[in-house]
């Protein structure tokens, strides 16, 4: 979901050392709004500082969602990122996993083609991979963790 428009107005009484509070409104795709409030100076720029701000506001609403994606166990919906910057955003959860981590997002990974949301071929591509590789990567390492991640739930029954 992209930033449709960004504005920034000065709001309310001056203060003391002349700043002002600003409100930045930040327009999204679906309609909704981010607001972002700050103290400037009326010298400042706020129309270039809240278009700098949007794309810091962009990134973080889709990590936000890819982190929220992967921490609940069902279908999802991508609002504010492509398939392909979800797949990176993963690949990144993935590569800076501890071993504990790594077995749920394996369990993860493998429960969301197991129900159909992605595809083994969608998830190789994802990572780079040839059919091959992601065939021996999948066996050696996913699968593996995956059932490690599964034996840990039902031990503790969660």
């Amino acid at each position: 979901m992209a930033i449709t428009s960004s504005t920034a107005l000065f709001d309310g009484p001056v203060q003391a050392d002349g700043r002002q509070q600003v409100r930045e409104t930040h327009l999204l795709s679906d309609d909704s709004i981010v607001t972002v409030a700050y103290y400037a100076a009326p010298s400042d720029d706020i129309k270039a500082i809240a278009e700098a701000r949007a794309p810091s506001i962009a990134e973080a609403l889709a990590a936000a969602e890819a982190f929220s994606i992967v921490e609940r166990d069902g279908p999802f919906t991508l609002n504010h990122q492509t398939g392909a910057q979800f797949a990176v955003r993963f690949r990144e959860m993935v590569a800076a996993a501890d071993k504990e981590r790594a077995g749920y997002l394996a369990w993860w990974l493998s429960r969301r083609i197991a129900q159909g949301h992605t595809t083994d071929a969608a998830v190789r591509s994802a990572f780079g991979m040839t059919a091959a590789q992601w065939t021996t990567f999948k066996s050696a390492k996913v699968t593996p963790r995956a059932n490690a991640w599964a034996a840990v739930i039902a031990a503790t029954g969660e």
